[in-house]
């Protein structure tokens, strides 16, 4: 089955950048989020923000997390985004490691961040 460009577009829209406040980050960090989000589920994305300013993993970009953002370096939120994200692909391989054969590409997806 072909899925054409629109309707691909309209799923990552959908289930990515709406994807309970994805598309309300910053300018700065929302397209690495977002990222994240497509290669290691919504969930894991949201939780990588969460650890990376310092609080309780939750399940939505709310109040709290924006609030958080407004005083952050995001150089320094960057750089520990990047090594939560790792630290799960490194999690995703201890528990099936057949999943291997794709670290090396997630780990360089992730360094591009």
């Amino acid at each position: 089955m072909k899925i054409t460009r629109e309707r691909a577009n309209a799923i990552y829209y959908r289930d990515y950048w709406k994807y309970n406040g994805i598309d309300t980050l910053p300018d700065e960090i929302v397209g690495i989020v977002f990222d994240n989000a497509v290669i290691q589920g919504q969930g894991t994305a949201i939780q990588n923000v969460h650890k990376s300013l310092d609080i309780v993993p939750g399940a939505i970009i709310g109040p709290t997390t924006l609030k958080k953002l407004e005083n952050t370096d995001y150089s320094v939120f960057i750089n520990r985004f990047k090594n939560y994200a790792k630290s799960r692909v490194n999690e995703i391989i201890d528990n099936d490691d057949s999943q291997s054969i794709f670290k090396n590409g997630w780990n360089n997806r992730i360094s591009k961040y």
